[in-house]
């Protein structure tokens, strides 16, 4: 990448509201075959614990020199207290976290073995929030507006019931009137509720079951997909994640796929936190479509590095255009 030093990374404010989750990690060796079933014995090393979700997102933009502003909910639980203490460890505040009685923590637990993801186990409700918790959480968003200037809101949307029709036309409209720039990592369920928004980041298998049309990583597929999208969602700028095949991208001016340049992907887990929060950034630093992608898709291989879902800091990712 010519001339890296004109790729300023600005400190904004940026507000992430989504589905948090604990991310656990079971770590251990499979040496034999259990008597009692022809299944692998783990015997366990160790566990860690990481935020995921949303909270991951908060952790990037901070990493990347932003402030981020986390807006969510955990149940009244372990995980949930485990989860509020990790992000006050990295510096983030939780005061916009609201705790709900009826409802567990959404927990993901990885099973590794020999550097291998072997199992997940998921722990997790995901029915829509009843009205009250969402009067809550717009209420919350309200009173931040009015009293600090948020630069960017980001959607981190699991399809885990935070997020439906009324909080996101509530907030989208509240950031048009405002100025807001508007950022979407969506999932299905609500795919078509994000409207006029300024950055819309979908994957490849989410758009060839919303247009009900397979998709393949080819320009040409890939434009008549984003075409069909704009009309049904008028954003202004897209891109689709590619996995291993990089990044398409697209906007009012023009389209193109970026190759991944990472060659050796430890893990994938995480990297759309990573790139929706650069690219975010990079937007309210005003850099062009294609030097976003670019970039982006040089912090998503940055992420892929170790297991894990991981943050990619400032230093890293301007040290990586190069």
């Amino acid at each position: 990448m010519k001339n890296k030093s004109r790729y300023v990374l600005n400190k904004y404010n940026v507000l992430i509201i989504g589905d948090l989750m604990l991310d656990r990690y079971l770590y251990g060796n499979i040496s034999r075959i259990s008597p009692e079933a022809p299944v692998p014995v783990l015997e366990k090393v160790n566990v860690e614990n990481k935020p995921g979700g949303a909270a991951n997102v908060a952790l990037n933009v901070k990493s990347l020199g932003s402030t981020p502003f986390l807006f969510g909910i955990v149940g009244n639980d372990a995980p949930g207290k485990m989860l509020r203490e990790l992000l006050k460890q990295d510096g983030i505040d939780t005061g916009n976290i609201i705790t709900v009685n009826d409802r567990p923590t959404t927990v993901k637990t990885r099973i590794m073995a020999s550097g291998q993801h072997i199992l997940r186990i998921d722990e997790e409700i995901s029915d829509d929030l009843d009205t009250q918790i969402q009067e809550q959480l717009k209420e919350k968003f309200d009173k931040l507006t009015e009293e600090i200037k948020i630069d960017a809101v980001i959607f981190q949307d699991y399809n885990k019931g935070l997020l439906n029709d009324n909080i996101i036309n509530h907030i989208i409209s509240k950031c048009r009137g405002k100025g807001i720039f508007t950022a979407v990592d969506p999932k299905f369920k609500n795919f078509l509720c994000y409207k006029n928004v300024g950055f819309f980041k979908p994957n490849l298998k989410e758009i060839s079951a919303i247009i009900n049309l397979p998709v393949s990583p080819k320009i040409e597929n890939l434009n008549t997909a984003a075409k069909k999208l704009k009309e049904q969602l008028n954003f202004d700028n897209l891109f689709i994640t590619l996995g291993e095949k990089g990044i398409y991208y697209c906007s009012n001016k023009k389209s193109e796929i970026l190759p991944t340049k990472k060659k050796n992907v430890v893990d994938v887990s995480g990297a759309g936190d990573v790139v929706i929060s650069a690219a975010t950034l990079f937007f309210l630093s005003n850099l062009e479509i294609e030097n976003i992608a670019e970039i982006s898709n040089i912090a998503g291989g940055l992420a892929c590095d170790s297991l894990g879902v991981a943050t990619v800091s400032k230093s890293q990712l301007m040290n990586a255009l190069i």
